[in-house]
């Protein structure tokens, strides 16, 4: 059998792969989640339409994301 050897992951990386295995759930399992933790909305509440994002928030991960 072949070795393979482990390569080093940094912090950024880290983040990055967390990133990509987040986003590959899909919204069918984060709801089945909730509803299995007994947390729901109100078709009210429920919205279709993404929140608007914190600038701030996106401007130091530009920051960070040029930082390599």
């Amino acid at each position: 059998m072949e070795q393979q050897s482990a390569s080093p992951i940094n912090v950024l990386h880290a983040i990055r792969m967390t990133d990509k295995a987040w986003r590959s759930v899909s919204v069918t399992t984060i709801s089945n989640c909730f509803k299995i933790c007994e947390f729901s909305m109100s078709q009210e509440e429920a919205s279709e339409e993404p929140l608007e994002p914190d600038m701030r928030l996106e401007a130091d991960w530009n920051k960070l994301q040029n930082t390599e």
